[in-house]
Order: structure tokens, then sequence, then C-alpha cells
């Protein structure tokens, strides 16, 4: 593999990444937004936003760990 098809890649997937974070936030507030303007929350509306964050946490590490800035 050559070093330009190797960065493409790179900036491809980092790309990928940071799309996905973006996704992932939205997904993660949304569920917060819904279990705030609940009187009483459902047990699957709490799974679902503590699954919705530990995935956003899972894709922020990655970011890190890959060096990757939105900025």
């Amino acid at each position: 593999m050559n070093v330009s098809k190797r960065k493409m890649t790179k900036k491809f997937v980092d790309n990928h990444v940071l799309t996905t974070i973006y996704k992932l936030q939205a997904d993660w507030k949304r569920t917060e937004e819904i279990i705030e303007h609940s009187v009483e929350p459902s047990e699957g509306s709490l799974i679902e936003r503590e699954i919705a964050l530990a995935k956003y946490m899972f894709m922020l590490h990655q970011a890190r760990e890959r060096d990757i800035s939105a900025l």
C-alpha cells in the first residue's frame, strides 16, 4: 500500500469516526431529553440512554486513540 492511499484511507476512517460521534451524540441527547420530559421513564428508555451514552463514550475514546480532532 503506498503512502497516499494509506493517508486517504486514514482520512476516510477519521471522517467516518467523526460522523459517527456526531450521530451518537445526537441519539444520546435525544434520549436524555425524552427522559427529562417523562413523568415516569420506562426501564427500556433508561437502558436505551445508557447504551447510547456508552456508544458515544466509546467512539470518543476511539477518536482520542486515533488523535482525531473536530476543530
